[in-house]
C-alpha cells in the first residue's frame, strides 16, 4: 500500500488543500477514486503568546480557543492559523468504531498544540443535538486516527464542539 500525495498549492486555481490517499498498486490498470479537492481558506493573525478565542470568518460557526503559551509555529512561519473544512465523505473512515461528523485541516503544516485548546466546526454529517463526539487527529503518514479529546454536538444541532486533554503532541 503507498499513500499517494497531490500538492494542491501548485495548482492551477488554488491552492488547495493537499489530498492523501491509500492505494495498493499492482501490474493491472486501475481507476483511481475520484479526487475532492478543496480551496485553503486564508490564514488569521493570532497570539501564540496569550492564545485566545478565535473565529473563522470566511467558516461561519467555527472557532479555535487557544491556551495560553499552548502553540508552537516552526520556525520562520508567522503567527497565523488557518482552518479548512474537508467533506467527510473524501477522508478514509476511522478504524475505531466511529463516525466522521465533521473535519478541517488546521495550517500551516507542523504546528503543535502544547496545551489542550478547544475546536468547533460545522457539523456536516447532522449528527443529532448533544450527541457525545471525539477530537481524533488523522496521521498522513499512515492515515490512522489518534484521539486526543472529547466533545459534543450543539444544542441546536448546527457545530461539534470537540477538547484536546492534553494538547496534541501528535498532531502535526
Amino acid at each position: 500500500t503507498y499513500i499517494v500525495q497531490v500538492l494542491g498549492d501548485r495548482a492551477i486555481g488554488g491552492p488547495f488543500k493537499e489530498v492523501f490517499f491509500a492505494v495498493t498498486l499492482d501490474s493491472l490498470p486501475q481507476v483511481l477514486e475520484a479526487l475532492v479537492v478543496v480551496r485553503r481558506e486564508p490564514r488569521i493573525p493570532i497570539d501564540p503568546v496569550h492564545g485566545g478565542q478565535y473565529l473563522f470568518p470566511t467558516v461561519p460557526g467555527a472557532e479555535i480557543v487557544i491556551e495560553p503559551d499552548g502553540i508552537q509555529f516552526p520556525t520562520g512561519i508567522s503567527s497565523e492559523i488557518g482552518l479548512t473544512p474537508l467533506p467527510v465523505s473524501s477522508l478514509p473512515a476511522p478504524s475505531i468504531g466511529v463516525s466522521l461528523g465533521a473535519a478541517a485541516e488546521l495550517q500551516p503544516d507542523r504546528i503543535r498544540f502544547t496545551k489542550p485548546f478547544g475546536l468547533t466546526l460545522p457539523n456536516q454529517e447532522q449528527f443529532p443535538a448533544e450527541k457525545s463526539v471525539f477530537l481524533a487527529c488523522l496521521r498522513v503518514t499512515d492515515l490512522i486516527y489518534t484521539p486526543v479529546g472529547n466533545g459534543r454536538v450543539s444544542q441546536d444541532g448546527m457545530t461539534i464542539t470537540g477538547a484536546s486533554r492534553d494538547g496534541a503532541p501528535g498532531c502535526t
